[in-house]
């Protein structure tokens, strides 16, 4: 990661911010991520173990993100954060990873819908939260983002989605679907599929992201098996 990093010309900044965190952390597993968006390449690192939000609580400097992430965490008594991330560069930000609280999708699916409320100021749709309340697993979580002491970006993490549900969960959201995305999440997913999607809402826009764990994909053209007699 140092490496990599000092390509990126990351500076003294940044640096400081890995070196508190690591050192009141101590994460066992980290990394760093590139992304592309809108023509432009963002990088940046993340922790991916869990940590007791009491640990976590004393980085964040004295701003309304902090307050409002605070007063969520407190109201719902969640205790740790399952990912930290962080990007580089110019106009950085945070995101915090939070599962939420609740034995069953539906009672999750009511404390997400709180969670839009609280930080965007708009509920979820009805349509998404009764799919979300209807779906198996309980694992529902929420990425908040920070941006200059303000939360620029709230998204529901959705697990367990079948490939063949995706595009009633983009219409519930309002969000447009591709019909060659089912494909594209086949052959790089193959028998793995769809790991989550994520809902997520910034300002005026919203989104669905797509994340497929890897799998072997399907060969083609090959000959169907053959019972043996």
């Amino acid at each position: 990661m140092a490496d990599y990093f000092k390509l990126c010309n990351m500076a003294r900044s940044d640096e400081a911010i890995i070196d508190q965190i690591g050192g009141a952390l101590q994460p066992q597993l980290v990394g760093m991520w590139i992304g592309v968006a809108a023509g432009k390449v963002v990088t940046g690192w993340h922790i991916g173990d869990p940590h007791p939000w009491s640990e976590v609580e004393p980085m964040f400097g004295t701003h309304e993100a902090k307050f409002q992430l605070k007063a969520f965490v407190d109201q719902h008594q969640i205790e740790r954060i399952e990912r930290f991330q962080q990007a580089i560069g110019e106009a950085p930000y945070s995101e915090i990873e939070l599962a939420l609280p609740g034995v069953t999708a539906a009672h999750q699916a009511s404390v997400l819908d709180a969670a839009f409320e609280h930080f965007t100021g708009a509920p979820l749709a009805k349509a998404l939260r009764e799919r979300i309340a209807a779906g198996a697993e309980p694992l529902v979580a929420i990425a908040v983002r920070i941006r200059a002491g303000q939360v620029v970006k709230l998204g529901a993490l959705v697990p367990g989605l079948p490939r063949e549900e995706l595009g009633g969960f983009c219409a519930d959201a309002g969000v447009g679907l591709d019909d060659k995305l089912g494909k594209l999440v086949g052959a790089l997913g193959g028998d793995g599929g769809i790991a989550r999607v994520e809902y997520a809402r910034a300002g005026l826009h919203a989104g669905v992201d797509v994340f497929v764990e890897p799998g072997e994909a399907p060969t083609v053209g090959a000959p169907a098996p053959t019972a043996a007699n």
